[in-house]
């Protein structure tokens, strides 16, 4: 998905351009950027696993589709972490509030 102005197409989106919308709302930018790294890596990684049974044609088409979707976000493969990686769950908030109804989970 495009997050910002600048970058109109997903393939276009990079680990900067999250860093930025998550330091607007307040979460790590820096950790937020990560996850997302972390998840195109997941992506890619499965791509084959997800055509399986697919007609080949379809199948290339899909892989060519989510390659060019991820490869701006310099993804981070699974197995290829740092070893002292935090916790990608740790960029988020402990508590979210919603300042309409004053609740907070």
């Amino acid at each position: 998905m495009p997050l910002n102005k600048d970058h109109a197409f997903a393939e276009h989106t990079t680990p900067q351009d999250w860093e930025d919308l998550a330091t607007r709302h307040g979460l790590d930018g820096s950790r937020v950027a990560d996850m997302a790294r972390r998840m195109a890596g997941k992506v890619l990684a499965s791509i084959s696993e997800s055509c399986e049974g697919l007609d080949s044609r379809m199948a290339d088409r899909l892989n060519a589709c989510w390659m060019k979707a991820n490869e701006s976000i310099e993804p981070i493969m699974p197995g290829d972490e740092p070893v002292n990686a935090p916790d990608p769950a740790s960029a988020l908030p402990d508590s979210l509030g919603f300042p309409s109804s004053g609740r907070t989970i």
